[in-house]
């Protein structure tokens, strides 16, 4: 069952070279953003695969960002695992977007498995993007406009996973302190037009994980400091839009393939225990998104402007 919390409001709304692709020449920049995806079997992955596919056949889709928990239960294990072809390859090889590139993030179900091959298998597959475990990439929107994403990887961040070493053994390895080091000076150097931080775990959630409290220590105030337009991450499996104060805009879209319910107690702008993704429109002065679910219903659109 569905529970939809809906509030409509309009609200204000990325150290790499400028991405040389076809979105250089366009005046606006169009994606998807997707999470929680890689549930082998699962029936919910394949519609929304086909509904993405719908959307690029009519839309001039430039790339796909994952918001992490990109291979379950436990990851990959090599890049020869055959998760990667049954699990990715063959459930994207839809003609529109079997050669769109994929922008990665980490999630904690990566994280029990080897990360490191995820980030080999890029060196081979030139679609799927993920240099290091966290890292930035810069977009040009026409000729006078830039979109920086700044990618982190949120599982370190948490307590309950650097607890449980045997489970997480290449999490224990990162420097969070690093990590915050680098997204402070990486959005303190910005010049560009807008700044979007994706990650894996919520600050804010209304789904059955709630609040990740590590996050919300570090993250609200060096985002408002920064000017980060937008935080994308996904770990509960469903759709959500949220703003707590000030300027950046929270979003989940964690519906890839499973989904879990939303609480009716906590006041959300949009909030649906629903399987989808969203779309995102970005040009110089406004940025608009939309929930689509494995169906190709537009289950809720925002939009703002500069």
């Amino acid at each position: 069952m569905r529970i939809i919390l809906i509030f409509f409001i309009t609200f204000g709304i990325i150290n790499n070279v400028f991405s040389e692709d076809r979105a250089s020449s366009k005046d606006s920049l169009e994606f998807i953003v997707i999470g929680d995806w890689g549930i082998p079997g699962s029936e919910g992955q394949k519609l929304v695969a086909a509904q993405m596919n719908e959307l690029a056949a009519s839309s001039a889709i430039d790339f796909i960002v994952t918001t992490g928990d990109n291979f379950y239960m436990r990851g990959v294990q090599s890049v020869d695992d055959p998760l990667w072809l049954n699990t990715f390859e063959k459930i994207y090889s839809l003609p529109e977007i079997k050669n769109t590139p994929w922008y990665v993030s980490l999630g904690n179900h990566d994280h029990m498995g080897n990360i490191y091959a995820q980030i080999e298998y890029g060196k081979n597959h030139a679609n799927w993007i993920l240099p290091q475990t966290y890292y930035d990439k810069e977009f040009k929107i026409g000729e006078s406009a830039t979109l920086q994403i700044l990618f982190l990887d949120t599982s370190p961040f948490l307590e309950e996973y650097r607890a449980r070493a045997e489970e997480y053994p290449n999490l224990m390895k990162q420097d969070v302190n690093a990590q915050i080091g680098w997204l402070d000076k990486t959005l303190e150097d910005s010049k560009n037009t807008w700044k979007i931080a994706v990650g894996h775990h919520p600050v804010y959630s209304a789904g059955a994980h709630g609040d990740t409290e590590e996050l919300k220590k570090v993250l609200p105030e060096l985002f408002e400091r920064q000017k980060v337009d937008a935080y994308f991450a996904g770990h509960d499996h469903h759709l959500e839009h949220y703003q707590l104060a000030g300027k950046t805009h929270h979003f989940i879209s964690g519906g890839g393939s499973g989904i879990r319910g939303v609480s009716e107690r906590k006041q959300r702008h949009f909030a649906e225990s629903s399987l989808g993704f969203a779309h995102v429109v970005l040009d110089k002065k406004c940025m608009q998104l939309s929930f689509i679910d494995e169906q190709g219903k537009e289950l809720y659109r925002t939009r703002s402007c500069h």
